[in-house]
């Protein structure tokens, strides 16, 4: 567990199924939820709570339940490793409220999920991905140091229409990252 000024992050168990449950509700997907095929699946309660509880929280990549400081569940978060790519590896960020991602937690939470992915696990890299209407995170990402690597267009086909799926990058402290200019000197 840890606890930072306006949030606590602890590792997310059974309990939390409910709060995970209502992303998959929200009525359009978000691609923090997509599975490895770039499909959105709407799982029970029952699933969700299984995951969490043990066999598929690999897949998942650990996932964190995040709390303000009264207690209240205000999203998850985690960084799921890459499969064949031991550097790099993908940070998930869900919360509660679009105003959530203006708030001091916000950022707290990125900083830790920075901490994991640089200091802990060692990455040369983190991504994130963002279906396009996702702008409020986008927006997030960008004033928190990730850049654009480029958008795959029509990948999802969910609620009567096509969602693109942007990927955003994010390099370790010292390390060289493609948006950087190299000179050959």
């Amino acid at each position: 567990m840890i606890t930072r000024e306006h949030s606590v992050i602890r590792t997310a168990g059974r309990e939390d199924a409910p709060a995970l449950r209502r992303y998959y509700s929200l009525g359009h997907p978000t691609a923090a939820l997509l599975d490895q095929r770039r499909e959105f699946l709407i799982p029970t309660e029952e699933e969700v709570a299984e995951v969490l509880g043990g066999s598929g929280l690999e897949r998942l990549g650990g996932m964190n339940a995040i709390e303000d400081g009264t207690g209240v569940v205000r999203g998850f978060c985690a960084i799921r490793s890459t499969p064949n790519e031991p550097y790099m590896g993908q940070i998930v960020l869900m919360l509660e409220s679009l105003s959530d991602y203006d708030s001091p937690l916000a950022s707290e939470v990125m900083e830790y999920l920075r901490e994991e992915a640089f200091a802990r696990k060692r990455l040369r890299k983190a991504m994130a991905y963002l279906l396009d209407d996702e702008h409020t995170l986008h927006a997030f990402l960008l004033r928190h140091g990730f850049e654009s690597d480029g958008v795959q267009r029509e990948v999802l086909y969910s609620a009567g229409r096509w969602y693109n799926l942007e990927t955003l990058s994010l390099f370790g402290p010292g390390r060289l990252g493609t948006h950087e200019a190299v000179s050959s000197n």
